[in-house]
C-alpha cells in the first residue's frame, strides 16, 4: 500500500524521502543553534499553507513577533499567510500554561491544523506542571521497608517527552515535526535521549564552519515507510529558504 506523502517543499529534500514526510508522522530535527531548524519549519509550513493545509508552530523560547522577523527575510509572502489564517505563530510560556498539552490538542483541533511544529522538546522538558504532577512518582516503592527507589531527575524528563509524543501521534490527520537542540560536541540525536526512538523520523542538522567558512549538513538517520538516499547533503540558505544538494557523500563535509 503506497504511502501518503507530506512534501515539505524544501529544495532537494523530498527527493531524498520519496517526495515527502509520511502524513501522520512525527519528526524529530535536531541540531545545534545555527543550523536553520526554525527555518527548515517554516518553510515546511509556508508549503502547506500554500497548498491549503493549516499549519501551526508554537513556540516555547521565542515570542511570535521574533519568529515573524526570521520568516519575513524570505520570499514566502510569510505575513500574507498569517493574516489569512493559514500559519498560526503561537507562544506558550511553559512557565505558565497549566494544562500544556491538553491546550496543545484543541488548539490543533480547533484550527483543523494539519502541519504542526514544536519549538522545542528541549524547553518543554522543563515544565514546570508536567515535573510537579511527576513528583507523585518519587518516593514510591518501598520494599522490606530498607530499600526506597526513587526515579531520577532524568528519567522524569524522559517519561514528560515520551507521553508529549505520543499523545501529538494520536492527532489525526497532523503531521508534525518537533525540533530538539543539540551540541556540536555531542553526538547525541536530542537533547531528551528519547525523542529519536519515538518519532517516525530523525533529521539531523549540522554547522562544520571552519576558518570562517560556514558549511552546513543534514542527513536523514531514520525514516520509517520510506526508502531514504543515504550520506551527508550539503545546504545554504537562498532568498526562497533552504537549498540541499542532491549529491550526499558518506562523511561530512566542510
Amino acid at each position: 500500500m503506497a504511502v501518503k506523502r507530506v512534501p515539505t517543499g524544501i529544495k532537494g529534500f523530498d527527493d531524498l524521502i520519496e517526495g515527502g514526510l509520511p502524513a501522520n508522522s512525527a519528526t524529530l530535527l535536531s541540531g545545534s543553534p545555527g543550523t536553520g531548524k526554525t527555518l527548515f519549519c517554516l518553510e515546511y509550513l509556508v508549503t502547506g499553507a500554500k497548498n491549503g493545509e493549516t499549519g501551526m508552530i508554537i513556540s516555547f523560547e521565542q515570542q511570535a513577533t521574533d519568529i515573524l522577523s526570521q520568516a519575513l527575510e524570505f520570499n514566502w509572502e510569510f505575513q500574507k499567510l498569517v493574516d489569512e489564517g493559514k500559519i498560526i505563530v503561537k507562544y506558550v510560556d511553559i512557565l505558565e500554561d497549566e494544562n500544556l498539552f491538553d491546550d496543545i490538542r484543541e488548539m490543533v483541533k480547533k484550527n483543523q491544523v494539519k502541519r504542526l511544529v514544536i519549538d522545542s522538546l528541549t524547553a518543554m522538558q522543563n515544565y514546570p506542571a508536567m515535573l510537579r504532577h511527576a513528583e507523585k512518582l518519587q518516593v514510591v516503592i518501598t520494599r522490606n521497608d530498607k530499600v526506597r527507589w526513587t526515579i531520577h531527575e532524568q528519567s522524569l524528563r524522559r517519561m514528560i517527552v515520551h507521553y508529549f509524543v505520543e499523545a501529538l501521534k494520536e492527532l489525526e490527520g497532523t503531521t508534525t515535526i518537533l525540533i530538539s537542540d543539540t551540541k556540536d560536541e555531542n553526538p547525541a540525536l536530542s537533547s531528551d535521549g528519547i525523542s529519536e526512538f519515538l518519532c517516525d523520523a530523525v533529521i539531523v542538522l549540522y554547522y562544520t564552519g571552519i576558518s570562517g567558512d560556514d558549511a552546513r549538513n543534514l542527513q536523514i538517520r531514520k525514516i520509517r515507510w520510506t526508502k531514504q538516499k543515504k550520506g551527508f547533503f550539503q545546504y545554504e540558505f537562498g532568498p526562497n529558504g533552504i537549498e540541499i544538494s542532491n549529491e550526499g557523500s558518506g562523511v561530512m563535509m566542510k
